[in-house]
């Protein structure tokens, strides 16, 4: 029996369902499917080939860890491995501006530290000023956009006018960190935090990805450094507003650097693996794939984070 009336309830027949199903698994069938590679060759496999539209990334971490650097590593890598064409990149910067943002850029690209590029003493020589042009010459023209402080409710009508305005193009949209949207009238960081994760919901239903920053509570410190069971991997219950945060997540990534605690071996399986320099992203939730563990080098200081095959 076919309803009538349904589309005044916004309701969506079966049968146009199924076959947006058998188009999307067509389009992976023929390698054409929506999704955005990055540098990361297990990322992208622990989360089902790489960023699918119409999802929910969370990435959490405790601070230092190099979350921050991570998201601008994603940015700039899906503009150089992608074809941007009909692509934009929304940065909602609430912890960092976007002037530190291009910095770390440039830091990754040039090899020296942010400190290093900022010092009076010792100004950049022509070779590094060369160099800098060059290499920026192409990422300043990246479809990037930094949109400063917002509420949920922003968001989703920013976004709405956004797709209004240029309906071909597909957004990506980072926000640097959850805990950092605006306040309106909600009674606790706990309902504000929902709102949040509710509207990245309705937003990614406009044809986006959202790459959602957040951090993870202090618990994590207080386990790690007075528990005597010692070190441990960030849990879903680690992060701020975690109900909310892991409902709506189709994909969740918690980073750690067990060095941060003075854990200099961990202890893995059977193996212990030296930790200087090392990060780890525990995906603790894969909607469509199933839950591992990524390793990374890291150089903070010149912000580059580069991915290994092994544990």
């Amino acid at each position: 029996m076919k309803l009538e009336g349904i589309e005044d309830l916004f309701l969506e027949r079966n049968l146009t369902v199924v076959a947006q199903a058998i188009a999307s698994i067509e389009k992976k069938r023929l390698k054409n499917e929506d999704i955005l590679k990055t540098k990361w060759p297990r990322f992208n496999a622990t989360i089902g080939g790489g960023l699918e539209f119409e999802t929910n990334l969370v990435i959490g971490a405790r601070p230092r860890t190099g979350k921050s650097a991570l998201m601008i590593q994603l940015m700039n890598d899906i503009c150089e491995v992608n074809n941007t064409e009909n692509l934009a990149l929304i940065c909602y910067t609430w912890e960092m501006t976007a002037v530190q943002q291009a910095m770390r850029t440039i830091s990754s690209k040039l090899k020296l530290s942010v400190k290093e590029l900022k010092s009076n003493e010792q100004a950049l020589g022509e070779y590094y000023l060369n160099l800098l042009r060059t290499e920026m010459a192409e990422n300043a023209n990246y479809p990037i956009y930094y949109a400063g402080g917002c509420t949920s409710k922003e968001i989703v009508t920013n976004t709405a006018w956004i797709k209004k305005m240029n309906p071909s193009v597909r957004l990506i949209n980072f926000f640097d960190h959850s805990r950092l949207v605006r306040k309106t009238n909600e009674k606790s960081e706990e309902e504000r935090l929902t709102g949040f994760y509710m509207a990245c919901n309705e937003v990614k239903k406009m044809d986006c990805i959202n790459i959602i920053l957040t951090q993870l509570n202090k618990k994590l410190d207080d386990d790690c450094l007075h528990s005597k069971k010692g070190y441990r991997a960030p849990v879903e219950g680690d992060v701020f507003g975690a109900d909310a945060a892991f409902q709506f997540a189709d994909n969740m990534i918690l980073l750690h650097r067990p060095e941060l605690y003075n854990c200099d071996l961990w202890d893995f399986g059977d193996r212990k693996i030296p930790t200087e320099n090392k990060m780890w992203g525990e995906a603790v939730k894969v909607r469509d794939g199933s839950q591992g563990v990524m390793t990374f080098d890291i150089n903070l200081a010149h912000n580059i984070i580069t991915q290994k095959d092994f544990f």
